[in-house]
């Protein structure tokens, strides 16, 4: 018989012994994939041996047998790349592990670190800044405080008021002793209370010269009051009072006499209303009236009103101001008689130098 070349040569020779690719291990009754194994006997279980890196051709063996399977039951089980395939199913594990590690886990990660590092920099940055600031608001105080040091060494006292341009230098709180502060403060109310009042003065000098009731004369006084008192004011009888409360000096509280009673004569005389003086007191509220003006006349009411107000206040704040004085010693007589003389030294001296 012709050589058949799809018969098995080791079948013919009649051994196994000589085949290579016999199973080892014992095959399942009748061959039958869903019947239970035999159970091992407990001599044949191999030990356990080091892992070893799983060759290319292990994967194409156990065709028919089920040596696959009690390899893959006893050995340890190894990461498997998702991206990989085994050469045993023909590429048709597409499933991932359970032991893999996800594509994207270290992106996330890094994204989270990353988002966690931007956050502590952000609040780094906003302490240092909340920092910085305290320490200016530091520096500016402390060089304050060494401005005021050097004003009080060098005998100076910085200019700050009216805050929009400042001219002289006003801190009650600060310079003024406190048994004296409410009366300084009052001051300077009246102060502000005679600003209003002139001011609403040159309004009421305008409704005059609409009813030909005032004259131009009047009008250009009532202009002038209105834009001169603000420093008329500070330089005759404020400034001096707050000196005078200031030092306790007898020459200051002289002074302030001095201009205050000249300004109590002037709000008096605006009270009157004399047509050439600038004042729209009485004699210019019965003047509108009788022009028919009723506006103009409930105005000059309330101008009246104010100046009223106005010279109660200022003599009453010159009594104060005066038992202030009497009350510290001071003799109005003997420091006037001082005050001129002292006046008339100092002219002689400027006198001699020209």
């Amino acid at each position: 018989m012709a050589d058949n070349p799809f018969d098995d040569p080791f079948a013919a020779s009649g051994g196994d012994g000589d085949n290579p690719f016999a199973s080892t291990t014992p095959a399942f009754e009748d061959d039958n994939p869903f019947a239970t194994p035999a159970p091992m006997p407990v001599s044949s279980v191999p030990a356990k041996k080091k892992k070893k890196k799983k060759s290319a051709a292990s994967g194409s063996t156990g065709s028919g047998t089920k040596s696959g399977f009690r390899a893959t039951s006893t050995a340890s089980y190894t990461p498997i790349e998702t991206s990989s395939r085994t050469a045993g199913n023909g590429g048709d594990d597409d499933g991932a592990s359970m032991f893999s590690k996800p594509a994207n886990a270290g992106s996330m990660f890094s994204g989270a670190a990353s988002s966690l590092d931007y956050g502590d920099k952000v609040e780094a940055l906003n302490r240092r800044e909340a920092e910085l600031e305290a320490k200016q608001v530091q520096l500016v105080q402390k060089e304050e405080e060494l401005q005021r040091m050097l004003a009080k060494i060098q005998g100076m006292r910085p200019a700050n008021w009216p805050r929009c341009r400042p001219i002289i230098h006003h801190d009650i709180k600060g310079e003024i002793p406190r048994e004296f502060q409410s009366t300084v403060r009052r001051m300077y109310m009246l102060y502000y209370w005679t600003l209003l009042t002139l001011t609403f003065n040159f309004v009421v000098q305008i409704w005059a010269m609409v009813a030909k009731v005032g004259d131009i004369v009047g009008f250009f006084l009532a202009l002038a009051y209105m834009l001169f008192a603000p420093f008329l004011a500070l330089g005759f009888w404020y400034v001096p009072q707050y000196a005078a409360m200031r030092v306790g000096k007898a020459s200051k509280f002289v002074s302030f006499f001095m201009g205050f009673i000249i300004h109590i004569l002037f709000i008096a005389l605006l009270l009157v209303g004399i047509t050439k003086v600038g004042g729209a007191g009485i004699v210019t509220a019965v003047r509108l009236s009788q022009a028919g003006y009723h506006l103009g006349t409930t105005l000059c009411v309330v101008n009246i009103f104010f100046l009223l107000i106005l010279l109660i206040c200022s003599i009453a704040m010159i009594r104060v101001v005066h038992s202030i004085y009497r009350g510290r010693g001071g003799d109005l007589s003997r420091d006037s008689r001082a005050l001129l003389q002292e006046s008339a030294a100092q002219g002689a001296v400027f006198a001699a130098k020209a």
